[in-house]
Order: C-alpha cells, then structure tokens, then sequence
C-alpha cells in the first residue's frame, strides 16, 4: 500500500470524530414527576380500583339478570 492510501484512510477515520452532537436546550428538558407514595400506599390503591371494578361488574350483572 503507498502512504497516499494510509494518511486517506486515517483521515477519514479520523473526520467523523470532528462532528459534534448538537446541544440540547437546557429549557426543554421534562421534569419527571415523583411518586412519593410507600409501595403499601400503592398496592392499597390498586386494590381499592379492583375493589371497585367488581362492584361495577356486580352492579351490571344484577341490572341485566333482573335482581
């Protein structure tokens, strides 16, 4: 191989280092909300929905059974 081909070869390596990554605007970042709560306060939630997902079944089921 003669040294043209080498130095081309190591330079265009070498040129893709030189372009940068565009800044992000610091005002666009998203402040991500924290929850706060205990894992006991979120599982008591969860079951207070399912609780409530079967009374509303119940609910229709007795409506369209005629109880």
């Amino acid at each position: 191989m003669n040294k043209d081909f080498i130095r081309g070869f190591w330079q265009g390596l070498s040129g893709s280092v030189l372009w940068e990554a565009p800044e992000f605007p610091k005002t666009k970042l998203l402040q991500i909300a924290i929850d706060k709560r205990t894992d006991t306060e979120k599982l008591q939630g969860d079951w207070k929905k399912i609780g409530g997902d079967f009374n509303v079944a119940i609910n229709r089921f007795q409506r369209n059974s005629g109880r």
